[in-house]
């Protein structure tokens, strides 16, 4: 089967995925014997569809370990898998670049079993990457970061897009809570956030508490914790309110800059001159694996 056409199958299952609850609805409405028939039918459609979908993971996946044994041969136990199946969203609505990113989990084995040392590699793809004959890796770009690289592109994204004390290189987080009442604005304890067009104003305290990085979820206000407690669920580190056309823009390596915009980090990559907005969901998802324990670690 073409490759194009499994990439069909992907919109397909997830048209029928829609079709299946709809007339699952109908049916419990109804009692339609009929509809429970075309649903049970579009079931099996989708079984299909989604056999198609894991063919196509094991595709990109097959990319993603040649891409590994060509360039870093000092690796030679590890397990490699989607992060995100490709056909979940990895693309903001608002982005208008034409480059789609797909990010791998590496996870490092000793004696075949997996150790607590993973990396991130993401597979940034322009147009024309994909045709009739198979994958054009011509039109693909690499990165591949380690757990402290990507921590600190998290840390150099807050720090850019924060008017709060910047977070150190050991990455831990000096945490803020939201105050009410009048403040001493020239106060160093204390930031005022501006909502976007004026509308309206934050107001946070500097406390004596730090989290580490690793402990953070990537809200589009700024940092949040994971877990219970004061803090849980809350904005400890806010960002700019920018509006929709603001950009922030850092040099991060010798082949990225890192930009905010759209209440998200952006990724410019030097070497085809393109940007790509990530979604919060691909941002989180990226970072809570790679400062997770690997299933299967012994502790």
């Amino acid at each position: 089967m073409k490759i194009k056409q499994q990439i069909s199958k992907i919109f397909i299952s997830i048209i029928l995925l829609n079709l299946i609850l709809s007339n699952n609805i109908i049916a419990q409405k109804n009692n339609s014997g009929e509809t429970a028939a075309a649903a049970i039918g579009a079931l099996a459609a989708i079984g299909s569809a989604v056999a198609a979908i894991e063919n196509y993971k094991e595709i990109l996946e097959t990319k993603a370990v040649n891409y590994i044994m060509k360039n870093h041969p000092e690796h030679t136990q590890f397990r490699i898998q989607l992060i995100q199946g490709v056909y979940e969203s990895t693309k903001k609505r608002s982005d208008q670049s034409e480059v789609t990113v797909i990010p791998f989990g590496f996870i490092e084995l000793e004696n075949g079993k997996p150790i607590n040392s993973q990396k991130i590699l993401f597979m940034f793809t322009s147009p024309g990457w994909i045709n009739n004959n198979g994958v054009n890796l011509s039109m693909v770009t690499w990165e591949f970061l380690t757990k402290d690289e990507w921590n600190n592109l998290i840390r150099s994204f807050a720090n850019l897009n924060s008017p709060a004390e910047d977070i150190g290189e050991d990455c831990f987080v000096p945490i803020y809570k939201k105050v009410k009442g009048k403040q001493k604005e020239d106060a160093s304890d204390i930031l005022t956030i501006t909502n976007r067009n004026d509308s309206g104003k934050k107001t946070y305290k500097k406390t004596s508490e730090a989290v580490h990085i690793n402990d953070l979820v990537i809200d589009k206000y700024g940092f949040s914790i994971y877990g219970t407690g004061e803090f849980s669920q809350k904005v400890i580190y806010p960002f700019y309110r920018l509006a929709g056309d603001d950009y922030l823009i850092a040099d991060f390596s010798e082949t990225m800059k890192i930009f905010s915009n759209e209440k998200t980090l952006g990724i410019f990559l030097k070497k085809i001159g393109e940007t790509k907005l990530m979604t919060r969901n691909t941002l989180n998802n990226v970072h809570n694996f790679m400062n997770a324990i690997p299933f299967g670690v012994e502790q």
